[in-house]
């Protein structure tokens, strides 16, 4: 479900995270992502399924798999559905140009060329022992960009297991 950008998203904007100066000087994220002049950000959405990856390159969802969404957020990021498609929505094709799908599997070495301010690895890591997710967390440090953070699932915890990021709030570490 696409939700968890739309919550960091709303975390900015209310001030709650204060955002990285370089990525948005005195602007909420969606004003930077949706109106700025200036370069579209990089979205890299992964998973190891190759069936998920096809699923969310469409973008389209149950209108049903998004009503915990906030209202005003599924108005602003969604299109409805009309007729045979009542019930359904479809993420609006500006934030879908700003997604990459690409596979990736955690247990392999990371080969990207640049650094993320933001990784979000939500319930994936509760799959793994405590020696794999310290690895896989050692690995999205490197790959985190200076005050850059990662947010993981509510049913995690970076708890006992070893890293360098800076607790913010439950789900929500920084570099």
């Amino acid at each position: 479900m696409p939700s968890p950008l739309f919550e960091i998203i709303e975390l900015f904007n209310r001030r709650q995270l204060a955002a990285p100066q370089r990525l948005m000087p005195r602007r909420s994220l969606n004003e930077h992502v949706l109106k700025s002049s200036s370069p579209v950000p990089v979205i890299l959405a992964t998973d190891i399924s190759t069936k998920v990856l096809k699923k969310a390159v469409n973008g389209i969802y149950p209108l049903k798999a998004l009503e915990k969404l906030d209202k005003s957020l599924l108005k602003r990021y969604f299109l409805k559905g009309k007729n045979s498609n009542n019930g359904i929505v479809k993420l609006k094709k500006d934030i879908v140009n700003m997604v990459t799908f690409k596979r990736l599997n955690l247990m392999d070495n990371f080969h990207f060329q640049k650094g993320f301010d933001v990784i979000f690895c939500r319930n994936v890591m509760i799959y793994f022992d405590t020696v794999t997710r310290q690895d896989i967390v050692r690995k999205f440090y490197g790959m985190i960009n200076p005050g850059g953070c990662l947010i993981i699932g509510h049913s995690e915890s970076l708890n006992g297991i070893q890293h360098s990021f800076n607790y913010i709030q439950p789900t929500i570490y920084r570099k």
